[in-house]
């Protein structure tokens, strides 16, 4: 790579780092081109990207940055997943992803300026997706008006059972 391609290169990470909200640092040591191919389809389709970067660039790249303190991740081959708004996502693809494939290596990341680790990303992979999440809020609210509703007409019914046994 020229010295033309690494300043872009090293441009274009440093405009990464400082402008995420969440990152995935991976090994793909043993991972084949396919695996990666794979990956990255299924992280775009869930808007997070996946890049293959050189260590050597990233740790001048992560200077001064807001994600400094995974500058010692970025040794062996390496790979970074990004997004702003969907780590849960990501984590959930990578999680199934080491389940079928054991030797992919999830070194770290950080989300909303947390450092997470192996167990974090484990625990993120479980969380239920937003339009699960969104349901479950519907469902509660719907139970709680559709009660305060029966609770306030209650006392109606009950007058009106009373009126009608009297009037028999």
């Amino acid at each position: 790579m020229d010295a033309l391609k690494k300043k872009h290169q090293i441009n274009y990470l440093k405009n990464v780092f400082n402008n995420i909200e969440s990152i995935i640092v991976i090994n793909i040591d043993k991972l084949t081109a396919d695996d990666i191919n794979y990956l990255r389809r299924k992280l775009y389709k869930k808007s997070v990207l996946l890049k293959v970067i050189k260590n050597t660039l990233a740790r001048i790249a992560i200077k001064n940055s807001k994600v400094s303190i995974l500058k010692n991740s970025f040794v062996g081959s390496t790979a970074i997943s990004w997004s702003n708004d969907n780590i849960i996502s990501a984590a959930k693809i990578f999680i199934d992803f080491k389940k079928n494939k054991k030797h992919i290596n999830i070194k770290s990341g950080i989300s909303y300026g947390k450092i997470i680790g192996l167990n974090e990303i484990k625990y993120l992979a479980e969380l239920p997706n937003i339009n699960t999440v969104r349901i479950n809020i519907f469902k509660l609210i719907y139970s709680a008006v559709y009660q305060l509703f029966f609770n306030i007409n209650k006392p109606m019914y009950d007058i009106i059972n009373i009126i009608k046994e009297r009037n028999k």
